[in-house]
């Protein structure tokens, strides 16, 4: 076996075998170290034990991906064993990146492949014929209709949509469908590399569609050219697409209850008005007061990538315009009957265009570098209620300023001696609580609240999530270290 040359006559990198180590120089690089040695356990492994020699000559395609020797080798060995595609493949890419001439083989495995898919394409036929006839329907009218290419062809390629239509989650728009027949057409024509790349853009068009990411894995493992973590990530993320598939309708569901009729009226809203009509525009009110206008994507395919995309939080992507006449005539009303309603005891506030209010028995500290706060650009801390980390700032959380020492004496029935030592006490554990901590740069704090989100009837309907309790308060959740705490009780 030779190498061949480039253009300008140089010789590329001749086998690593080593009956050829010889007519090259020797690099002291422990990539090649590890070629060279994959190489030589193959020779001895060739005979004895090819599956052995298979995956040696895989981490040997791993690291040098142009090394065509290996692909050959490899194509000869997946040959024998009858992986007649995974072979065609190697053999095609041994004769593309080297003068070893495999035609001969390449055509031998074309017809043993031509012939199986014939004998595929009768079975295929043959069902399709039941299947057609059992309806009732003229199976040579209808395979007549395929004259534009190949009959069979055609009836196999229906066959598989059918079966794959079965099999696909209604969901899936047809673009992704698309763009995942096109691929396995591709796949089942050798052509691994636009196989994967139709796939990717099935993935894209909807990206919860888990055969196309198996069948990604699956094109990525004939290649030969991608990592076993590569493979089994594509797995997993099929995994997380049935589940995510699952969830859709549940939370296309809850969405659409949230656009309905369901806004807040009488003494409730004669409540909320009263407590937030300072702080907040008439807009921001009447919009969390469910008196809105909305446009949804016209299409449904483009509502579910939204909520795939965003789940529940899709509802912040809808632009909501509020409806003032219509909450203007419904205040009215309220204020002519209730005007006299009492206060609740609960602070509200609005949030995405939602009402919430805090839950008291919940909440945690929130620690953040002060170079991230001092060094923003991209984000506002001015309005954020953070403090140093240090211990005089933790005593003074506990210990009263110089003008509310004297009623704390009197309330806690103490001298100035007494509360001198219970300030000592605090240091103390201030201390600890900083060694406990041990951040490894100055670091700034700020103690949160978990807060309730609210239905039409002020009734909760949910918690906050850690990034809605970080943007609550004028944090950026990326920015808060791995050791705040979120939702103690």
């Amino acid at each position: 076996m030779t190498t061949k040359d480039t253009q300008d006559n140089t010789p590329v990198q001749p086998s690593l075998f080593p009956e050829f180590v010889d007519e090259c120089k020797p690099k002291e690089d422990s990539r090649l170290e590890e070629i060279r040695e994959n190489m030589k356990k193959t020779i001895e492994a060739y005979e004895s034990n090819p599956e052995e020699a298979i995956k040696l000559l895989s981490n040997v395609i791993l690291l040098d991906s142009k090394n065509g020797e290996a692909y050959s080798k490899r194509g000869r060995l997946r040959f024998a064993k009858g992986q007649l595609k995974f072979a065609l493949n190697d053999l095609n890419q041994a004769n593309e990146l080297c003068n070893d001439d495999n035609t001969e083989l390449i055509n031998q495995i074309k017809q043993r492949l031509k012939a199986e898919e014939e004998k595929e394409m009768k079975k295929v036929e043959k069902e399709l014929r039941k299947k057609i006839e059992n309806k009732g329907q003229d199976y040579e009218q209808i395979r007549n209709e395929y004259s534009t290419q190949s009959e069979e062809m055609k009836l196999k390629e229906t066959a598989k949509k059918n079966s794959y239509n079965f099999k696909i989650n209604n969901d899936i728009n047809s673009q992704a469908r698309e763009y995942f027949y096109k691929a396995i057409s591709k796949k089942d024509a050798n052509d691994f590399v636009g196989a994967i790349e139709d796939l990717n853009k099935a993935i894209d068009a909807f990206p919860a569609f888990p055969q196309a990411y198996i069948y990604r894995s699956t094109c990525k493992e004939l290649t030969g050219n991608y990592h076993i973590y590569e493979l089994d990530s594509d797995i997993d993320k099929a995994a997380i697409a049935r589940r995510s598939l699952k969830k859709l309708d549940e939370d296309r569901t809850e969405l659409e209850t949230r656009f309905k009729d369901n806004q807040i009226k009488g003494e409730e809203l004669v409540l909320i008005i009263n407590h937030l009509s300072k702080d907040y525009s008439v807009s921001e009110v009447a919009i969390a007061c469910g008196y809105f206008k909305f446009n949804l994507p016209s299409k449904k395919e483009d509502l579910d990538l939204l909520i795939l995309k965003y789940s529940l939080k899709a509802l912040e992507k809808i632009e909501l315009t509020p409806s003032l006449e219509e909450f203007e005539r419904e205040k009215n009303i309220a204020f002519e009957k209730y005007n006299g309603a009492k206060e609740y005891e609960w602070t509200y506030s609005i949030f995405k265009n939602r009402l919430c209010h805090p839950d008291e028995d919940h909440g945690g500290t929130v620690y953040i570098p002060t170079r991230l706060v001092n060094e923003s650009k991209d984000w506002d801390y001015s309005k954020a209620n953070l403090k140093d980390w240090n211990i005089e700032n933790i005593v003074n959380e506990r210990f009263p300023s110089e003008d509310d020492l004297p009623c704390f004496l009197e309330r806690a029935n103490c001298t100035k001696e007494d509360a001198e030592e219970y300030k000592i006490g605090l240091e103390k554990e201030a201390q600890q609580l900083m060694e406990h901590y041990s951040f490894n740069e100055p670091m700034k704090y700020m103690h949160v609240n978990q807060y309730w989100f609210l239905n039409d009837h002020l009734g909760r309907s949910g918690w906050f999530d850690d990034e809605e309790i970080a943007e609550f308060h004028g944090l950026r959740y990326e920015d808060c270290h791995a050791a705040s705490t979120w939702c103690d009780g």
